[in-house]
């Protein structure tokens, strides 16, 4: 049994696919398993997997049913105790599941181990804004939602990994949802225990590569995970100590969503949002996004442009 299974969703990423995969064999830690889910690729990226002679790659092919489906195919197939994700286009450091290694030896208790990412543009890497993390090398993070209601998130799918015991206690990957699925994932993760971090840099977010979520037009229905947290907090099933940063995190994600709606012109679909009540507790920022939610579309112009 190998330590990690590694699980890489792939949807038509010929021309990155290949960069990803040398960046898993290339680990200074190699006792883990590849799997690749071929999620109804049409631009040969299958063959591009195929081309690789190493046999802890085990490629598997489905109908293209969303990545939130794919994953979930590699953790039922997954031989390994912790399931380690990477996006087909994202890359890692050649420590990163040495990290991880170190992180689960270190906390065996946490229910999900992520290390340090950043965003790989064209020319630079910028690391993501999270003002509350401790400096500390190796931590664990007893509320996730104070860090995520603050900052860009801690975890992302190409950073993070999960113990396969923990999918039976909080269940797989939302299927069916185009935004947020991961962030599902981690808050479900975080209510039933800590999590462990490592705060060296070893896995990079390709944002010059671009993706579905980046290309569509934001969506005019509250995001899923944020009107499912919203339901535990009404009916009471977030525990006490976690409820005020659980609210800031889903009322922060409520008014971003608003303001994505905003500025794409969908001013009925913002005030939607904006309406629901617990909008209202995101005090500056709520009142901005409703006063510029009303203003005349030549004014709205303005505001668009400064906010790129």
């Amino acid at each position: 049994m190998p330590f990690f299974s590694v699980v890489i969703p792939l949807y038509n990423k010929a021309s990155w696919i290949g960069a990803t995969l040398d960046s898993v064999l290339g680990q200074s830690f190699q006792d883990f398993e590849l799997l690749v889910i071929n999620n109804g690729s049409t631009d040969g990226s299958e063959q591009v997997v195929e081309s690789y002679q190493d046999n802890r790659i085990r490629l598997f092919h489905q109908e293209n049913g969303g990545v939130s489906r794919a994953r979930n195919a590699g953790i039922l197939e997954a031989k390994a105790h912790f399931i380690a994700f990477l996006d087909a286009d994202d890359l890692w450091a050649p420590a990163f599941l040495e990290q991880l290694h170190q992180l689960i030896q270190q906390y065996p208790e946490a229910t999900a181990y992520g290390c340090q990412y950043a965003f790989r543009q064209k020319y630079t890497d910028i690391p993501p804004h999270q003002p509350l993390l401790s400096g500390e090398k190796m931590q664990l993070i007893d509320n996730y939602f104070d860090q995520v209601a603050a900052g860009d998130m801690l975890l992302t799918a190409s950073s993070v990994c999960i113990p396969k015991k923990w999918f039976t206690k909080v269940g797989l990957f939302p299927e069916g949802e185009r935004i947020g699925e991961d962030q599902d994932m981690w808050a479900r993760l975080a209510l039933a225990g800590p999590l462990a971090f490592h705060g060296s840099c070893a896995a990079y977010y390709r944002q010059e590569v671009g993706g579905m979520a980046t290309a569509a037009r934001p969506e005019a229905q509250l995001w899923p995970f944020v009107e499912r947290l919203l339901h535990k907090l009404r009916s009471g099933r977030i525990p006490q100590n976690l409820e005020p940063s659980v609210r800031r995190y889903a009322v922060r994600q409520l008014l971003g969503q608003a303001s994505q709606l905003v500025l794409d012109g969908q001013q009925k679909a913002a005030g939607v949002l904006l309406a629901i009540p617990e909008a209202r507790s995101g005090g500056k920022r709520f009142l901005y996004w409703k006063f510029v939610n009303q203003l005349p579309a030549f004014l709205l112009f303005f505001i668009k442009k400064r906010h790129g």
